[in-house]
């Protein structure tokens, strides 16, 4: 129930909010940590496994490009920094998902 019926319901709250061009130029910010994370994820991805036979490779790889940081780590987020917290995190990781789903999907 947390999973399929809470975390999503709490993401679309937080997003809910009065905007501000304060607040819309910090989620542009957030966004563009999040995808120079990401083409900087992928490009130690292509270095570091050169080494690495090609199976066990593109496991590293796709472990290096994807974390583990939304499922639960968004209730911790809102849990500790409320919702303007929660709208960061769940923006952060728009553009682990669009690697995830694209880039992932090739390794």
């Amino acid at each position: 129930m947390l999973l399929y019926v809470t975390l999503p319901a709490s993401i679309l709250h937080s997003f809910q909010m009065e905007m501000s061009l304060k607040l819309l130029m910090a989620c542009m910010a957030v966004i563009l940590t999040g995808l120079l994370t990401q083409f900087g994820s992928y490009i130690l991805g292509i270095f570091l496994y050169k080494d690495c036979d090609k199976n066990h490779m593109k496991v590293l790889q796709y472990a290096t490009i994807c974390t583990n940081a939304g499922i639960l780590g968004n209730a911790l987020v809102e849990g500790i920094c409320g919702q303007t917290g929660l709208l960061y995190a769940s923006l952060y990781a728009v553009p682990q998902r669009v690697f995830m789903w694209s880039v992932g999907l090739t390794y």
